[in-house]
């Protein structure tokens, strides 16, 4: 989960795409 955290950074300016994507896995865990 680290890496999908790391990239969420990366990308500051998608933060919204890039949120989603991992707030969907940790829900699913």
């Amino acid at each position: 989960m680290k890496a999908a955290e790391g990239k969420v950074f990366k990308f500051g300016d998608n933060v919204d795409t890039d949120v989603i994507i991992p707030a969907r896995y940790l829900n699913s865990s």
